[in-house]
């Protein structure tokens, strides 16, 4: 089973009212998003994005005060 490769400077980020907001982009196809649930962030889905981007162009976002995205949250 693939596993998403760690990078220490993280993957990508675009901005929404201010705030950056982190995402990883991965495959080619229809698209899938991935949203994780309360407490979690896009690094729950390690294991499952490399196995859908075999067919798909897939998303994972970490939604705002999760994740990557929890840093550019309290920055005023």
């Amino acid at each position: 089973m693939d596993r998403l490769p760690f990078r220490s400077n993280g993957y990508n980020f675009w901005t929404w009212k201010g705030r950056k907001i982190h995402y990883v982009e991965q495959g080619m196809g229809r698209p899938v998003v991935l949203i994780h649930g309360f407490g979690a962030s896009a690094f729950h889905w390690r294991y499952n994005i490399p196995e859908l981007a075999k067919k798909y162009k897939v998303y994972a976002l970490d939604l705002l005060g999760f994740g990557w995205s929890v840093e550019s949250y309290y920055r005023v």
